[in-house]
């Protein structure tokens, strides 16, 4: 028996997705080349759920000689259903849950190209994005990987021990596996990670891409969430600026704020004289990225 046919036999084909996504980011005042004043961090954040079925289709191949050939017959696609109804799999539910999620007009469906079905909420607005501005200039050790994620969890009230999620209702008797996941994007990461308090404990879970980092190979964990590092510079046409970026969803106001250069080379000039513009200007940068 071949590995797919082992796999086909025993996996669960539910899978709840729980996902935040955050936007952060940093001002700060250049002191010389190689230090930076820090002032304050901002956070943009939106949450979504998907649900995946994964396909019934059966990934196999016997072994003919030293070569693995494909080998398809419907009487093995027969017995493994017939093996999975007796350990209680519960395909035929899930067939009637596609057909109730089909008829939801709040959901989108995506079929991938495995035949995977994926239904998520619809695409959310600018009203849906929550924000936070934390002012770091008298105790830049409030600024670490841990605290992001923390104030961000609290914004979403998201509970580390709970499985609850917008798809739970439908799926209460089916035993989904559950896989809640963070990814926080920052523009040019080089220079917003690098001023975490623990970037010396976490860097070398990172990897290095073009000059930025990431989480590619690893992945890393807070709680029960995976958690994923990720650049939108890396993710936007070459060389785009931030600014550029906004000018991307005009159905969104996304308009990066405008300031002198004066303004933006003298920000802790700008944290003192003009509060409320420096927090606009800070927040809104944590938007366009997300």
């Amino acid at each position: 028996m071949s590995g797919g046919i082992r796999v086909s036999l025993s996996r669960n084909r539910l899978i709840i997705q729980d996902r935040l996504y955050v936007g952060f980011d940093t001002e700060y005042k250049t002191i010389d080349s190689q230090t930076n004043g820090l002032l304050c961090y901002t956070t943009a954040s939106v949450s979504e759920s998907l649900l995946k079925i994964r396909s019934s289709k059966i990934d196999f191949s016997l072994k003919d000689g030293r070569v693995y050939l494909p080998k398809t017959t419907g009487l093995i696609t027969i017995g493994v259903s017939l093996i999975r109804f007796l350990r209680g799999k519960k395909d035929f539910e899930l067939e009637k849950l596609k057909v109730l999620l089909d008829g939801e007009v709040c959901l989108e469906k995506l079929v991938l190209f495995n035949d995977d079905i994926v239904y998520k909420q619809k695409a959310f607005d600018a009203n849906e994005i929550h924000t936070s501005f934390h002012d770091v200039k008298s105790d830049v050790s409030r600024y670490s990987l841990v605290k992001i994620l923390e104030t961000v969890f609290e914004i979403h009230k998201v509970d580390s021990g709970s499985k609850t999620s917008f798809f739970s209702e439908y799926t209460q008797k089916l035993k989904p596996l559950y896989r809640p996941e963070c990814y926080l994007i920052a523009h040019f990461t080089t220079a917003d990670v690098s001023l975490l308090a623990d970037f010396h404990e976490m860097k070398n879970k990172f990897s290095v891409l073009n000059k930025s980092f990431l989480t590619l190979d690893k992945t890393l964990s807070f709680n029960r969430w995976r958690v994923h590092l990720r650049d939108s510079s890396l993710l936007s046409p070459a060389g785009m600026s931030l600014k550029a970026i906004g000018c991307l969803y005009p159905s969104l106001p996304l308009e990066k704020v405008e300031l002198t250069p004066h303004q933006l080379n003298n920000m802790d000039q700008l944290y003192d004289s003009n509060r409320m513009l420096f927090k606009t200007y800070a927040i809104q940068d944590s938007k366009i990225v997300l």
